[in-house]
């Protein structure tokens, strides 16, 4: 196995074990570093979205305790990802953003209020969007570093 392929699945589990542990001392989660990385493949040439669904997926079980509810909306997302990559020919950060604000008012709003019946404060949602900006910022920087055009 090549050396990238190894550290994606090292990162992937050292996330879902990040994730578990702020599940575990605050009882909701902090920061989603894990969908952050579902968006950042869902726009690479190669997507892992498998295992990373799959972690996903675990992570929701283990905390509200229900198979396959975070597939309510990163199979949509998938869906939209693939149509945004077939018609533009160079998808920018921007999308991965748009769709990681998405994702998590989804989650919070849709999923656990209307779905679950969990009220969530709206200072929970600001938080929450701003730590997993900040955790994407530093991933796409790390990912595209080296990797920009030569465009003037």
């Amino acid at each position: 196995m090549p050396f990238r392929l190894i550290f994606f699945y090292a990162l992937t589990i050292c996330t879902f074990i990040l994730e578990v542990c702020l599940l575990t001392l605050f009882s909701k989660p902090i920061a989603y570093p894990l969908l952050s990385l579902y968006i950042i493949q869902l726009f690479t040439n190669q997507p892992r979205l498998i295992f990373i669904t799959s972690a996903l997926v675990a992570k929701d079980f283990i905390l509200h305790g229900i198979l396959g509810l975070p597939l309510l909306y990163l199979a949509p997302f998938a869906l939209i990802a693939s149509q945004i990559k077939k018609r533009l020919f160079y998808p920018t950060t921007l999308f991965h953003y748009l769709f990681l604000i998405t994702g998590i008012l989804t989650q919070v709003y849709l999923v656990e209020n209307l779905y679950l019946g969990l009220k969530t404060p709206i200072h929970y949602a600001i938080f929450s969007i701003f730590v997993s900006l900040i955790v994407l910022f530093i991933i796409v920087k790390y990912r595209f570093k080296g990797e920009q055009d030569n465009r003037l």
